[in-house]
């Protein structure tokens, strides 16, 4: 597979007070502040493989210069939750124009200079969908653990989910825009839902559509199709919960071992916590 997943992007008003509860609950150590565009403020969390950018806005008269920052503005106006994703690819050039020619709105890829001194190619889709990423180092590093550690607790990024009223179809459309193949389509009887899953070289991407009445379609309702979810692989799922259950929060048992926690509890977005059985690695 020539793609795998990079990055999720979270949108909150509170950067310190999050942080510092998925530290808590994850292990997860984040970076000092960056500021990837003006009037912008972020801070990253790696994994084993790929990474967790926490980001909010710092200045709203500078948030206004650029169209990306106008968009995190509007978003964050209406809620918190993921605000976008990355896939990294062997090949930007040829994944982006698989993507134009299968009619998607995919822009031509360009080199990317953030606050951090950190440069990439990045080719862009809509803001509700995925885009691209590709760093000068890509075609040496794919695939293989950014962090080694030996933090028992330390997760690997699993999936970004989205939410869509006709799974099937926006399945479809990965499948030919990044040449992705669903191994398995199941139900998720605590959210009302089923999912197809899309697993990449690294990680996965999880479409979810709604069976019947549920917190899916509600989320649907009340903040349209998108970005609905990401989730973690940890080591210890029971030291994990244990320890969000502490800080007062409730997640709810899935079938399948893993967790989930709602969005009113999780900044906007659900959380899985998953056992390492479902680890794409």
């Amino acid at each position: 597979m020539n793609v795998q997943l990079d990055h999720v992007v979270i949108a909150v008003h509170d950067l310190d007070r999050v942080a510092r509860r998925l530290n808590e609950w994850f292990n997860l150590r984040f970076s000092p502040y960056g500021r990837p565009f003006p009037g912008a403020v972020n801070r990253l969390a790696y994994t084993v493989f790929g990474f967790l950018e926490l980001i909010t806005v710092e200045d709203f008269l500078l948030i206004t210069k650029t169209n990306l920052g106008r968009t995190l503005a509007d978003f964050l106006r209406e809620r918190e939750g993921v605000f976008s994703t990355a896939l990294e690819t062997l090949d930007i050039w040829k994944v982006a124009e698989t993507c134009r020619r299968e009619g998607a709105p995919v822009s031509t890829p360009k080199r990317k200079k953030i606050g951090n001194g950190l440069s990439f190619w990045m080719s862009a889709l809509s803001i509700k969908e995925p885009w691209l990423i590709h760093y000068d180092w890509t075609k040496i590093t794919f695939g293989k653990p950014r962090i080694h550690t030996v933090r028992s607790k330390y997760p690997i990024l699993h999936h970004v989910g989205l939410a869509s009223e006709n799974g099937v179809q926006l399945a479809e459309k990965y499948s030919k825009y990044f040449g992705l193949k669903s191994t398995s389509v199941e139900t998720i009887p605590e959210l009302n839902t089923f999912c197809i899953r899309l697993p990449m070289a690294q990680g996965e991407i999880l479409i979810m559509s709604p069976e019947s009445e549920g917190p899916i379609l509600e989320f649907i309702r009340q903040k349209g199709e998108g970005f609905v979810s990401w989730g973690l692989v940890v080591d210890n799922v029971e030291e994990t919960i244990a320890e969000i259950r502490n800080s007062g929060v409730k997640p709810i048992p899935l079938k399948n071992g893993g967790w989930v926690i709602g969005p009113q509890e999780a900044w906007g977005s659900f959380i899985f916590i998953e056992p390492p059985s479902s680890s794409t690695v």
